[in-house]
């Protein structure tokens, strides 16, 4: 699971602004992309609903998207071409600890990554919409709720 508030994170959001890419080892697998917003609304339900839910939910995204779709999606919403340039497993690692990212989140991070690549995240359910009665938040929504997150000053 990917949430799509990591995107509008400083590290990632400096390197979508500064060098119009997004880096990853994920390759072509599809990811359902969640709003941290549609996991507390969930939260909130399931804290205060008078009847307990009695159950783990899982929240996930609207939608499967590779990081391609989803640079594809963040250059729409910014009016310039954002690419995702897909990486080995070992090339992200690298990245990763150059960029002063610890050798053990490099790690982690690289292996979730090359898992999704593998279809592991490839799954939806209808969660948020079921707990809270309405649609999950998209990327697209996401993108443009946050397009300042992506834009450097001159913008």
């Amino acid at each position: 699971m990917s949430f799509t508030e990591n995107l509008s994170d400083e590290a990632p959001a400096a390197v979508i602004r500064d060098q119009g890419k997004i880096y990853t080892a994920c390759g072509e697998g599809k990811i359902p992309f969640v709003s941290a917003i549609d996991i507390a609304a969930v939260a909130f339900r399931a804290i205060t609903d008078p009847k307990s839910h009695n159950c783990d939910h899982r929240v996930l995204g609207p939608e499967l998207l590779t990081y391609d779709e989803v640079a594809e999606k963040l250059s729409a919403a910014l009016g310039r071409p954002i690419e995702h340039v897909k990486l080995s497993g070992d090339q992200r690692y690298e990245g990763l600890v150059n960029a002063g990212v610890s050798n053990y989140f490099a790690r982690l991070l690289t292996n979730l990554e090359t898992a999704a690549s593998t279809g592991f995240e490839t799954r939806m359910n209808a969660t948020v919409e079921t707990v809270t009665g309405r649609a999950p938040r998209t990327l697209d929504l996401f993108a443009h709720d946050n397009r300042g997150a992506w834009q450097s000053v001159a913008e």
